[in-house]
């Protein structure tokens, strides 16, 4: 959520779930069966909660600049950090990979930290999302959304013959996004309705959301399997019905975990609550320990031949997180002080 923003602690806790499953999905290997678990579920709930929260601003131009700051500023600055290793490495034109990183491209010469496409896609759809609320009669904006949706589902049913695309243009990924964005907008009233079940009395209706998303957790285990290895990245989702499907009944059943949780007071809210609140800052940090740190170093030294596979990648999605959480308190020790030598510099 944008800063300034009243914060819902079962959004803060379903971003805190899902960047964590982000985190995971890159430490493990993409022949596991959790893999295919995880692809199914993390990214698509993230674009879900922010088509949740996509309200019609007044201001354009102001929110347009707000929301540059927060995302595609950001996305620069990592792809040009990634210019220094790749500059070295692969000997790269220094103007070809500036007009590369302004577009987005996704080519492996071009971004070595992966997972800030997300904030590329995000901003592009925020931007392009509001030109849908000058549209006054709701009944047709509705229409257009829906019309997006089919479309952006034929579309990912398609995907596999659109690879040229995959180099030069986030396109790839940028449509799927908007797809999910448009869903996650008009399902916001089913979103409100289950957090205000588990905030108000009624029992009966807290069992039933419970045995639900227990349900659609099992059903998925099956489902996601079957669907194989799938990625919003790669634009790889095999068979795009059956990953609408995994994707919404797994996007919906971590919703409805996360408005369970925010009622009770367990230890590892507070954790999750955490993890949600900085989870764009997560994103687009624990790539690089992953890639450049803990894999080829626990590979040097022999690790994975000594020790069962799965448990050293859960070792480096452990480390990778502690890493990322280091960055953060950095990062907010770094900005209060940044505002306190502002408080203290004189007014003219």
């Amino acid at each position: 959520m944008e800063k300034g923003k009243e914060r819902l602690l079962f959004v803060d806790i379903a971003k805190g779930i899902c960047i964590l499953l982000v985190v995971l999905g890159h430490a493990i290997s993409k022949e596991r069966a959790m893999h295919q678990y995880i692809y199914s579920v993390h990214i698509p709930t993230f674009i879900l909660l922010s088509g949740f929260f996509e309200k019609k601003q007044e201001n354009y131009l102001p929110y347009l600049r707000k929301t540059f700051s927060r995302l595609y500023f950001p996305f620069l600055f990592f792809v040009l950090l990634d210019f220094l290793v790749i500059m070295f490495q692969y000997h790269t034109s220094f103007l070809y990979y500036l007009i590369h990183s302004f577009l987005g491209a996704t080519g492996f010469e071009c971004v070595y930290n992966v997972p800030t496409w997300f904030l590329l896609d995000l901003f592009i759809v925020k931007a392009v999302f509001q030109l849908f609320h000058r549209i006054d009669n709701a009944k047709l904006m509705k229409m257009v959304l829906v019309a997006i949706i089919i479309l952006g589902v034929s579309y990912m049913t398609l995907s596999d013959y659109y690879d040229f695309i995959y180099r030069y243009w986030p396109i790839n990924s940028l449509i799927p996004v908007l797809t999910y964005y448009c869903i996650g907008f008009l399902v916001r009233n089913t979103i409100k309705m289950i957090a205000q079940t588990f905030n108000g009395d009624n029992t009966k209706d807290k069992v039933f959301l419970s045995v639900i998303m227990l349900m659609c957790f099992v059903i998925l285990i099956p489902t996601s399997q079957l669907n194989g290895v799938v990625s919003f990245f790669g634009n790889k989702f095999n068979n795009a019905f059956a990953f609408l499907f995994n994707s919404m009944i797994g996007a919906f059943a971590v919703i409805i975990l996360s408005c369970l949780l925010a009622t009770t007071k367990l230890p590892v809210i507070k954790r999750l609550n955490f993890f949600g609140k900085h989870s764009l800052f997560i994103q687009v940090t624990h790539y690089y320990p992953l890639t450049f740190g803990f894999y080829p170093i626990f590979e040097n030294i022999g690790l994975f031949d000594r020790f069962p596979r799965h448990s050293i990648e859960f070792l480096i999605f452990v480390l990778a997180v502690i890493i990322s959480t280091l960055l953060i308190f950095i990062k907010e020790a770094f900005l209060k002080l940044l505002e306190k030598k502002q408080k203290l510099q004189p007014r003219a």
